[in-house]
């Protein structure tokens, strides 16, 4: 049976310790919305925390991180958009690290609503702590980037969050874009509705080309100045099959000493061979 028909079955399937939930995707408009724009001081290896909104609101988040004036060189602005509970609600919480600096650094923030786009995965998961769970969304070679919506269910205490949350390409015989979550072990089971967004048909590709990796290697791509007003979705489609899985990825903003650049990074494990991979980002406004 081939992975397109595969994908097609209404079962439950268990593969590789993967969990694969069939469900159609929901047509929608394409389009962004703005959700929030605002400005935020970081200080150079503290977390600095924004809410976006309640996590019960429908619809992810693509961000947008623009720093506004010179650091120093080899600088970089990590960020993630996980729930957090505030003693009374579950909110979306916007986290964002300067890793390296001396001083603290003021940024444009500009988050995009993803409510419009079409829907790969929806349901309830049920989490266990500490556990590192995952969830096939479909066959690696469909043409798409995600965001991931997590709205919890059941209540917590404050300062409860997820641990993490993203897509990879992963090759359990085959390659999928599986969907990994997990939440502290320090916390108690949670039931998560879970909504996997993907790019819509027709949202324009800023590149898209053919790269060879090779393990451990953490490479980057400039995209553009980090001043310009968009976000980016990154997407990694294995060329080949092979046993290994796309570690990590992500679109952020760099300082080479004279420019900040929005910078697309990805890397595969030190213990895994060598990958060729065609890398799309596509441009969100």
């Amino acid at each position: 049976m081939n992975a397109k028909l595969r994908l097609t079955l209404t079962l439950t399937i268990v593969l590789s310790g993967l969990i694969h939930f069939h469900h159609p995707a929901i047509a929608a408009q394409p389009g962004s919305q703005i959700q929030a724009n605002f400005t935020a001081l970081l200080n150079p290896g503290e977390w600095a925390k924004e809410i976006v909104g309640p996590s019960f609101l429908i619809g992810g988040y693509v961000v947008d991180i623009s720093p506004m004036h010179p650091t120093v060189n080899g600088a970089h602005v990590e960020h993630k958009i996980i729930p957090e509970f505030d003693g009374e609600q579950w909110n979306d919480m916007l986290w964002m690290l300067l890793p390296e600096g001396d001083t603290p650094l003021k940024v444009k923030v500009q988050v995009l609503s993803t409510v419009d786009w079409p829907v790969a995965f929806e349901g309830v998961l049920e989490l266990s702590p500490g556990m590192l769970h995952g969830y096939i969304i479909q066959d690696a070679s469909a043409r798409a980037g995600y965001v991931v919506e997590l709205d919890p269910l059941d209540s917590g205490v404050t300062g409860d969050t997820f641990q993490q949350a993203f897509i990879q390409p992963e090759f359990p015989g085959d390659w999928y874009d599986v969907l990994r979550i997990q939440i502290p072990e320090s916390q108690p089971a949670l039931s998560v509705y879970v909504r996997v967004y993907q790019t819509p048909s027709d949202l324009p590709v800023q590149a898209e080309f053919i790269y060879h990796l090779e393990p451990g290697e953490w490479i980057g791509f400039i995209m553009g100045d980090a001043k310009e007003r968009c976000g980016y979705i990154m997407e990694v489609t294995p060329v080949y099959d092979a046993d290994n899985q796309i570690l990590t990825y992500r679109v952020q903003p760099e300082y080479d000493g004279v420019d900040w650049k929005d910078v697309a990074r990805l890397m595969i494990p030190a213990d895994r061979p060598a990958t060729d991979v065609l890398i799309t980002l596509y441009n969100v406004r």
